[in-house]
């Protein structure tokens, strides 16, 4: 009987480490998952994790409401996937770059990403700034002039 208990107590803590209550993801975990899709979208040209993890605006973000924040979404999903298409059929196949992630900064709905990007052998330093545009959804903010 009493290795009966010691198991029953032994998955409970299992369970508690795992992280098996909600399931739910830190704001960090979220940017970095985000981050992840964004330049793993562009190395291997995955349109569509590329193209549905920034969005493109004029003003970074300062002045939209939610339903300006989904046209811009919108536009920008089409726009890439457009220029996506036309890149790919120029230079197909996996472009010779690599990125490491590095320090994740999240202040409210706004989070930065600092990140090394390796390109035929050079490396630079690049910071990616994100916005949560719905709970939990965090694209990288690319304003366009």
């Amino acid at each position: 009987m009493q290795s009966g208990h010691r198991m029953v107590v032994t998955l409970a803590v299992s369970l508690v480490i795992a992280g098996c209550g909600d399931g739910e993801l830190t704001s960090e975990q979220q940017v970095r998952k985000s981050a992840e899709r964004f330049l793993t979208g562009w190395t291997e040209g995955d349109a569509d994790a590329y193209c549905g993890a920034f969005v493109a605006v004029t003003d970074g973000l300062q002045f939209y409401d939610e339903q300006e924040l989904s046209q811009a979404i919108a536009r920008t999903e089409r726009s890439c996937t457009r220029q996506f298409a036309r890149g790919a059929a120029r230079h197909p196949g996996k472009l010779p770059l690599s990125f490491k992630l590095g320090k994740i900064t999240v202040k409210g709905e706004r989070a930065t990403v600092e990140t090394t990007i390796q390109f035929r052998g050079k490396q630079r330093p690049e910071r990616f700034p994100f916005k949560e545009v719905t709970d939990g959804n965090w694209r990288v903010v690319i304003v366009e002039s």
